[in-house]
């Protein structure tokens, strides 16, 4: 509903008939908006690193963060991100639910460069994975807004440079 209506215009009311329950129900089990928005962040960011749950080498996770044919098929759950997020820094308990979100990536990245570059000291492991992550999410917002998609193998090739470094 967020991607269709945009989240201002998407009530709790609304939610709640999409999802079969009567707005009384929803704030039970869910709470208010915020919540609502919370709950809603850590779904988008469990979908979206789904596939990226397993084992995967450094080369892998690079391919599939900046996968020309990945941003082409953005679906509605994606397209709900960036008006969430912008709830969600808002809000209270938002930007530590999006810290713990981006967290889950930057450690995906993380285990694959310290897999890579099994001598690499943890800092600039960790320093790595989160200049990585942020190519990431930016490729993400330009390519939202109509950079050419051929943009996103140079970054590919930065986040390997990016990781090269280590060893």
């Amino acid at each position: 509903m967020v991607a269709e209506k945009g989240l201002e215009r998407t009530s709790l009311a609304e939610v709640a008939e999409s999802a079969g329950l009567h707005r009384s129900a929803l704030r039970h089990f869910v709470g208010n908006r915020e919540d609502l928005v919370n709950a809603a962040i850590e779904e988008v960011t469990r979908a979206a690193l789904a596939d990226m749950q397993v084992e995967l080498s450094l080369n892998e996770v690079i391919a599939m963060l900046f996968d020309p044919v990945r941003m082409e098929s953005l679906g509605p759950v994606d397209r709900a991100w960036y008006p969430l997020l912008s709830e969600a820094l808002r809000s209270n308990e938002g930007p530590a639910v999006l810290k713990a979100c981006y967290d889950q990536l930057m450690t995906i990245i993380g285990n694959a460069l310290r897999d890579q570059y099994p001598n690499a000291k943890r800092a600039k492991v960790a320093d790595t994975a989160y200049a990585i992550a942020c190519l990431a999410e930016h490729n993400y917002v330009f390519q939202s807004i109509g950079y050419p998609r051929a943009r996103i193998e140079g970054l590919r090739d930065a986040a390997l440079a990016l990781a090269a470094q280590l060893g």
